[in-house]
């Protein structure tokens, strides 16, 4: 039996537990036929994350300018290397997060 996006989310739902619709993401690099790709994004949010909450509505696709708002948001999807969002790189959405605590600047290794 082969089962539909819709009935696969609502078995991991119950399964899982889940407070929220699960959501698929896809990276595709190439495509030979672009009419079986979902529309474009229409909108270019301040941050890549909102692309998560439209997703539970409608499927789309996403190019690189539609991430290059959101620093972190570029680096998760490979569009800007770490040491391009690193402390001192002039992404002001990095050292925002850096002055209110959600990255430590001494103790993360993450940078």
């Amino acid at each position: 039996m082969v089962l539909s996006n819709i009935e696969r989310s609502a078995a991991l739902e119950i399964l899982l537990r889940l407070s929220r619709t699960p959501l698929g993401i896809k990276f595709v690099t190439t495509s030979t036929d672009e009419s079986s790709y979902p529309p474009k994004a229409s909108f270019t949010p301040p941050s890549s994350c909102a692309f998560w909450t439209q997703g539970v509505n409608e499927p789309f696709s996403t190019e690189p300018e539609h991430h290059m708002n959101c620093s972190v948001g570029a680096f998760v999807h490979g569009f800007k290397t770490l040491e391009g969002i690193g402390p001192g790189c002039g992404c002001e959405d990095v050292e925002f997060l850096l002055k209110i605590g959600r990255f430590d600047r001494q103790a993360s290794t993450f940078f």
